[in-house]
């Protein structure tokens, strides 16, 4: 239909001028973990330009065009929240946004920038190589080189009819489906954008919407079909407004290695919860325990699923009175740590986000009582509290004015930067368990970064 019109051709591209569409994986964008995964299945499991096909991808707009700066963001945030796991993209290359194959392209991309990747097969000094893949793989090297050939909608006719993308991707889709598994993660932000778009159709009360938004979801028949209705109740109850805490919620995951999988049982507990003064509230002690779980440690996480907590826990033992005053404690300095990062002008940078998230999941396991030596042990929330500004003041090698006192009183609320810990400029890159803050580790020392890759990590710093 389209073709005939004019309105795609087909062309071969180098994956250097291929960025992502935003409606790719209905706002979900990439993974990094599984970018990476798919560079050492491609060079050691084969490749195969005939199972890429000639997947769909829409032009870039041009810069005066209202969707170009939207377009630009988007991509710039996913790699950005990569932490270095993908490569920048220059203003030049936003050429063509994938739809379909993104995962693939990207990877290719990875290649081009030789970014650094843990498989000594296809790495020269930690960092991929397309020498190194050639030997393994040759028509895998000629296809990181020359590029895919992609349908290429152009941007008119997305302009024209701004469904088309969503109505290509979703016919293309069913036939992927059967062949690389969604996340919860991914459906639930697929039933936030029905949601959305149902709820402005005339006579459809909110009801309404939400069966149709579970019925559409059953058709696509994921693995995990019987949790569809708890994951429609986290959706409603806990994605935030336009789905912002949603998208943080992802967001984190796509910072870890191995993201661990939370039931959606769960999910629907932390939404549905009686946590805080009206049972509504503590929202942003909800979203640490979900990052708690999707960062599980070895200690609570069970063949790729988290083990921290259980929908019965949550909505039971979690909301007891005598620890509902900690919940709101542990919410309340959340929110205070964020206003001392505002009010002593602490930029937000990534590396200042990953401490941030780590305060929050330090909470979490302390008000669950349940101790893991990758988060540190604490005897108080106060001094994680002071912990925390000691690894704001590490990482912007400033003084800090903590809100909380140190375990011992006779230290000073002011901290400074200690001798010998990493700073804003020489922060790790990788770690070596599974399941932990990947890519922005900080605190060696705490056993978020554990081993001898670590050493080999600093060699190559100081190099």
């Amino acid at each position: 239909m389209l073709r005939p019109r004019n309105l795609m051709r087909r062309q071969q591209i180098s994956s250097r001028y291929v960025v992502v569409h935003p409606s790719n994986r209905y706002g979900d964008g990439l993974v990094p973990s599984h970018v990476h995964n798919l560079i050492d299945s491609f060079s050691g499991h084969g490749f195969s330009l005939q199972e890429i096909g000639n997947p769909l991808s829409s032009e870039v707009p041009p810069p005066s065009n209202k969707r170009y700066q939207a377009i630009v963001d988007f991509n710039l945030k996913i790699v950005d929240d990569s932490m270095e796991a993908l490569p920048p993209i220059a203003e030049e290359e936003f050429n063509i946004m994938a739809v379909a194959k993104s995962h693939s392209s990207m990877a290719s991309r990875c290649v081009l920038f030789e970014l650094a990747h843990d498989n000594k097969k296809i790495t020269e000094r930690g960092y991929l190589s397309l020498h190194m893949i050639r030997k393994i793989r040759p028509e895998y090297a000629d296809a990181i080189e020359d590029g895919f050939e992609w349908d290429v909608v152009i941007w008119q006719a997305e302009e024209q009819w701004p469904a088309l993308i969503d109505l290509l991707q979703e016919t293309g889709n069913l036939a992927q489906a059967q062949c690389m598994e969604e996340t919860r993660f991914q459906v639930a932000l697929k039933m936030r954008n029905d949601a959305t778009r149902m709820l402005t159709l005339p006579g459809m009360s909110p009801d309404d919407v939400w069966e149709a938004v579970l019925r559409k979801a059953l058709r696509g028949n994921p693995k995990f079909a019987s949790e569809l209705p708890d994951l429609v109740t986290y959706v409603k109850g806990l994605g935030g407004q336009n789905g912002i805490l949603l998208n943080e919620a992802i967001s984190f995951g796509r910072t870890l290695k191995h993201p661990r999988v939370v039931p959606s049982s769960v999910l629907a507990a932390l939404a549905d919860a009686p946590l805080g003064e009206d049972g509504h509230g503590a929202i942003k002690f909800r979203q640490d325990v979900i990052k708690a779980m999707i960062s599980a440690s070895d200690k609570f996480s069970k063949e790729g699923v988290e083990t921290l907590a259980d929908a019965n826990y949550i909505r039971g033992p979690l909301c007891k009175k005598s620890v509902q005053a900690i919940v709101m404690l542990a919410d309340k300095m959340k929110t205070r740590a964020q206003e001392a990062l505002q009010e002593q002008q602490v930029e937000m940078t990534r590396e200042i986000g990953v401490a941030l998230n780590l305060f929050g999941i330090r909470m979490v396991h302390h008000v669950m009582q349940r101790p893991d030596p990758a988060r540190g042990s604490w005897g108080s929330m106060h001094e994680i509290g002071y912990k925390f500004a000691q690894d704001i003041a590490n990482l912007t090698e400033k003084k800090f004015e903590s809100p909380w006192a140190a375990a011992d009183q006779s230290k000073e609320k002011s901290t400074k930067p200690a001798p010998g810990k990493p700073a804003q400029g020489s922060i790790f890159k990788e770690i070596s368990g599974d399941g932990v803050v990947s890519r922005a580790s900080l605190f060696e020392h705490e056993g978020l970064v554990i081993g001898k890759h670590v050493k080999q990590l600093k060699e190559l710093s100081k190099s």
